[in-house]
C-alpha cells in the first residue's frame, strides 16, 4: 500500500511540475501575443519575440509552433492579412503578399 501511495505521489508531483511549467509558458506567450497585437504592423523578429517570451530562439520556435501550429512569420502574415481584410485595405494585402 505504501509503495502504491509513493508511486501515486511521485506521479502527482511530476504532473504538478508539468502544469506549473505549462502555466509559465502560457503567461510568456500571452505577453508575446499582446505585444504582437499592439505592434503587428511593425517588424517583429524571431529574436525579439523569443526575448519577450523569455526563451532562446530554438526553444521559442518549438514552443510557438506547438502553441499555434505555425511559425512566427506565418502567424504574423496571417494576422496582418486578417487586419487588412477587416479594413478592406487592398493595398496593405498586396504589400503583405509581396513581402512573403
Amino acid at each position: 500500500l505504501l509503495y502504491h501511495l509513493a508511486v501515486d505521489f511521485g506521479a502527482a508531483q511530476r504532473f504538478e511540475a508539468l502544469y506549473t511549467r505549462q502555466q509559465k509558458l502560457t503567461l510568456r506567450l500571452r505577453q508575446l501575443f499582446e505585444h504582437i497585437e499592439r505592434n503587428y504592423l511593425s517588424p517583429i523578429s524571431l529574436q525579439e519575440a523569443a526575448g519577450i517570451a523569455g526563451l532562446g530562439r530554438s526553444r521559442f520556435h518549438a514552443v510557438f509552433k506547438e502553441a499555434t501550429g505555425t511559425t512566427l512569420v506565418d502567424y504574423l502574415n496571417q494576422l496582418r492579412l486578417a487586419h487588412a481584410a477587416r479594413r478592406s485595405d487592398f493595398a496593405s494585402i498586396c504589400r503583405i503578399i509581396a513581402n512573403e
